[in-house]
C-alpha cells in the first residue's frame, strides 16, 4: 500500500508514512459529529473560525438515511 501510495501522490519517502494518521471513513456515509465539533474547536481555539456555527443546523445524517433505505430496497 505505501509503494502504491508513494508512486501516486506527493509523498514518495516510506518512512514519512510511520508519521501520518490516515483519516477514517464510515462504510456508510455518515459524517462523525464529535470528531468534527473537535476539529472545529480546534479552529477557534487558533482563532482560524470567529464565530462557529451551530453544527447540529448543518450536519444531518438525512441523505445517508435515505440512501441506506434506498439500497436496502434493492437487495
Amino acid at each position: 500500500m505505501i509503494r502504491i501510495l508513494g508512486k501516486y501522490t506527493g509523498v514518495a519517502d516510506p518512512a514519512l508514512y510511520d508519521d501520518m494518521v490516515m483519516p477514517y471513513l464510515s462504510p456508510d456515509g455518515r459524517i462523525n459529529k464529535d470528531s468534527l465539533a473537535r476539529d472545529l474547536n480546534y479552529y477557534v481555539q487558533a482563532g482560524q473560525v470567529q464565530t462557529p456555527p451551530d453544527l447540529s443546523k448543518i450536519v444531518t445524517d438525512r441523505w445517508v438515511a435515505e440512501a441506506l433505505a434506498a439500497l436496502e430496497g434493492k437487495r
